[in-house]
């Protein structure tokens, strides 16, 4: 997938340079010295358990078999290249493997049997110290990207002195300032606007109300959703603003609202500071928190600092 992150920069002289070395630590190619890699949460939960007891129950079941096509290579949800008889068989063997592993097996059950099963994979190990299952790794666990580089199209930033957008640039000549007012303008009109339809359209049914009717079995959530979503206050907002449905915004107030969009007018999901911090909206509770952060490094930097807009796969 392709994320965006703002990478801020002591300067913007030798631009491509400073990004490869700022985003250097972050390279998922990069093999570190070995260390463990401890296996969090409880061992039933580890995906050779799951998938033992998931293979046992389609045996039992008569479930799971995928359609049948001779020659298939690969993975598919639907097909496969094994006969029905040759995927019954292989649920077997899975079934036999959950049988030995119980139904409350220990992290050494997990490390001893997989070991058993896999001895040609990497190699799972068992602490009795911390009484966990770990492996050991040089993949680099602060990886980001695979690949990264900077848009054709420059349009993130909009320019102080007017001329035009870019996607890097000082901050000194960045209009990081007006970027908020323009969002905060079209939010505001955005806001007003609902507000008219609250005052002229038929009352609004709360989405509390479909949520107890799918608890309680009376409709599916997916019809629950589509009925919501399709009352005609909504329709009347999607048709004005086709990009911005406040579906699921009605319950913050104006100013609520608007400051959502001013935090929102300069950040993306990630930032990564002067000092090499990888800022992640992934660690927050939610955006609004991290933009509010974000923010505040940004507005912190000195005019003579530089962002740069790199979009990134992982």
């Amino acid at each position: 997938m392709h994320f965006h992150v703002l990478v801020a920069l002591p300067a913007l002289d030798n631009m491509m340079d400073r990004l490869g070395e700022a985003l250097a630590p972050f390279d998922e190619t990069t093999e570190v010295a070995p260390y463990r890699n401890y296996e969090t949460g409880d061992p039933s939960g580890h995906w050779f358990v799951t998938a033992a007891r998931r293979d046992r129950d389609h045996l039992r079941d008569g479930t799971g078999l995928k359609t049948y096509v001779p020659g298939y290579l690969g993975w598919s949800s639907h097909d496969s290249g094994k006969t029905h008889k040759e995927q019954r068989e292989g649920f077997a063997a899975s079934a036999a493997w959950a049988e030995r592993l119980g139904e409350a097996p220990t992290w050494a059950d997990v490390v001893r049997l997989h070991t058993e099963r896999y001895p040609d994979e990497v190699q799972m190990h068992y602490d009795p110290d911390t009484d966990r299952a770990y492996a050991v790794s040089t993949y680099n666990p602060r990886s980001k990207w695979d690949y990264w580089g900077l848009r054709a199209q420059q349009v993130h930033f909009g320019l102080r002195d007017g001329t035009g957008r870019v996607d890097a640039g000082l901050l000194a000549d960045l209009d990081i300032d007006g970027m908020r007012h323009t969002v905060v303008a079209a939010a505001e009109d955005r806001y007003q606007h609902w507000l008219s339809l609250r005052a002229t359209c038929a009352p609004l049914t709360p989405w509390d109300e479909y949520a107890s009717r799918v608890v309680s079995g009376e409709m599916a959530w997916l019809d629950a959703r589509r009925e919501y979503t399709d009352q005609l206050i909504f329709r009347a907002q999607r048709d004005a603003y086709p990009d911005h449905s406040p579906v699921e915004e009605v319950d913050v107030d104006e100013v609520g609202y608007v400051e959502r969009y001013r935090a929102a007018a300069v950040t993306t999901s990630s930032t990564l500071t002067l000092d090499g911090a990888w800022m992640d909206s992934a660690d927050y509770p939610d955006r609004y928190a991290y933009d509010v952060d974000a923010n505040a490094y940004i507005d912190s930097l000195p005019p003579t600092a530089a962002l740069a807009l790199v979009t990134y796969h992982i």
